[in-house]
């Protein structure tokens, strides 16, 4: 129990650390404008996920820690991510397609345009990045789900400090992050079908 809870302190002190180390980065590296673009775009993805999401998190946690049948773990994880594919693809093609607006009047950066489009990417592989950690924690792997958190908040800092210094560029950076979470995605999946939490084979009801 001991060891949990410090494993979780630990996880938790690179998790915050990480994002405070990235302010004083990305203001020295990429200047406050773009600065101010990045939260932004933090801010759109973030109120955006709950929506794609479609309150599957809490449905995930709740159904998959108390069955305990993979056929029917699967019928379900088919149900919810055919749903949130959807609602996931549609809030991410009417962020692409609003980005002349938002970069008009919201930011007040039309050169933005391809930042903004980039971020609608961001948020896709962002929801599927959460989806995939939600069944870490509904299956009770919580020494695999902190790690995780620990190896993509570690890959998060070392990203925008050697990115935002080497290119100054915030599409390349996100560009990067986009990257991070697709191996963020990938590991997570790979784990999940080794220890065959999961079938796999697609099938609705």
């Amino acid at each position: 129990m001991n060891k949990n809870i410090l494993l979780r302190f630990f996880s938790e002190a690179v998790i915050n650390g990480a994002l405070l180390l990235s302010v004083p980065i990305l203001i020295k590296n990429l200047g406050k404008e773009s600065y101010g673009v990045y939260l932004s775009i933090n801010t759109i993805i973030g109120l955006l996920l709950p929506i794609s999401t479609f309150g599957t998190s809490y449905s995930i946690i709740n159904f998959f820690s108390g069955d305990e049948q993979k056929e029917s773990r699967n019928v379900m994880f088919s149900n919810i991510t055919f749903l949130v594919c959807m609602i996931t693809l549609l809030c991410a093609t009417l962020l692409f397609l609003s980005s002349p607006l938002i970069g008009d009047f919201f930011l007040k950066n039309e050169w933005m345009l391809s930042t903004i489009r980039l971020s609608s990417v961001l948020l896709v592989c962002t929801v599927f990045d959460n989806l995939l950690k939600d069944l870490y924690r509904a299956f009770l792997r919580f020494n695999a789900y902190t790690w995780i958190q620990v190896l993509n908040s570690t890959c998060f800092i070392l990203i925008v400090f050697l990115v935002s210094k080497s290119y100054r560029n915030l599409n390349i950076l996100i560009l990067c992050l986009i990257l991070l979470k697709l191996v963020i995605v990938t590991i997570a999946f790979i784990f999940i079908r080794k220890k065959e939490l999961l079938i796999f084979s697609i099938r609705f009801v």
